[in-house]
């Protein structure tokens, strides 16, 4: 092989090496993808166990003498400690609605409406909280809100 086919052959491989380096940059970000939308729906499923959590431990302290915690209510608690801290490592933290606060569609899903007298609608109720992953809502919280009274924008 004299030296431009050896030049020939570097460039080739140099070409190909490109490439396949090009090909593999989009797999991975592929993959990153994927697997972004795959903790998304993990952490969703799991939420779904914090709401039961908190319809549970709600119905056990009704159901405690004088509206207090009865004393197996703490392994209730401890789990649901538990599984919030993993949460919390995987990016995961709650978003912070309570009743005053100004409606927020960003953050908030309106599932029920009251008629109000303020300038602004304001959260009456958390139905189910809301919660952010990374710095982005993951799940909005349902809420009843007051609606602003009429003439002020909203008919």
């Amino acid at each position: 092989m004299n030296s431009d086919g050896i030049w020939q052959k570097v460039y080739d491989d140099v070409v190909a090496l490109m490439k396949e380096n090009s090909q593999l940059r989009q797999e991975i970000q592929r993959l990153q993808r994927d697997l972004v939308h795959q903790k998304r729906a993990i952490v969703l499923s799991l939420l779904e166990a914090v709401d039961a959590f908190h319809r549970v431990l709600a119905a056990v302290v009704e159901a405690g003498e004088g509206g207090r915690e009865p004393p197996f209510a703490r392994n209730f608690t401890n789990v649901f400690r538990i599984l919030m801290a993993r949460l919390r490592e995987m990016g995961v933290a709650p978003l912070d609605t309570s009743p005053g606060q100004e409606v927020d569609p960003r953050y908030h899903r309106v599932v029920e409406v009251l008629p109000g007298t303020g300038d602004t609608d304001v959260v009456v109720q958390v139905l189910k909280p809301g919660y952010i992953m990374d710095g982005e809502v993951l799940r909005e919280a349902e809420i009843v809100a007051l609606r602003k009274r009429k003439g002020e924008g909203n008919g």
